[in-house]
């Protein structure tokens, strides 16, 4: 119980790790919060730093994610922990300990947790994603419809796997031995 109780703090501070402050600072000399659309996501190091430098943020914050989840998968199997620990790497993406409280949208955060739950609903939500981006010419526009299908589609999956054996018939709902 300690053992997870303190993973799903530790999936709180990796998530709080601003990668695209540390990633454009480290190496451009920039915060990305002064410049461009001052949002410390993937995109605008793109903008600030280069295509390159974006894409390592990216990934940075995908990764996150993904290490949380499979972490908490090795320690336990159990659907509450591993959301909690899901839960909790996102919500330190979007309320970073190590930026005042504050931070970013999650979107790539919200990708790397999904990526060991549920790759094919990922997958499909991240065509949706693309789709969007390219009908719209707006890479803004990959959260809305990210956020919207990705959980849903992750829900669908833990209803299918959370569902109880069926009972047979005349046993009142209860299991018989």
């Amino acid at each position: 119980m300690l053992v997870k109780a303190l993973w799903i703090i530790m999936a709180y501070v990796l998530g709080s790790v601003p990668w695209g402050v540390v990633i454009a600072r480290t190496f451009c000399g920039v915060d990305p919060r002064a410049g461009g659309s001052h949002s410390t996501g993937a995109t605008n190091v793109s903008r600030l730093c280069g295509f390159g430098w974006g894409v390592a943020t990216l990934i940075c914050d995908v990764l996150k994610g993904a290490l949380s989840v499979w972490v908490a998968l090795a320690i336990s199997s159990s659907p509450l922990f591993v959301s909690l620990t899901a839960l909790a790497c996102v919500l330190g993406h979007v309320f970073s300990c190590f930026m005042g409280f504050r931070g970013g949208k999650a979107v790539a955060t919200s990708i790397g947790v999904f990526l060991p739950l549920g790759f094919w609903q990922l997958l499909a939500a991240s065509v949706l994603c693309l789709l969007v981006i390219w009908r719209s010419r707006y890479v803004s526009g990959l959260s809305d419809p990210g956020d919207g299908s990705a959980p849903a589609s992750a829900a669908q999956r833990g209803l299918e796997v959370a569902a109880p054996e069926p009972r047979p018939a005349g046993s009142g709902g209860l299991a018989t031995p």
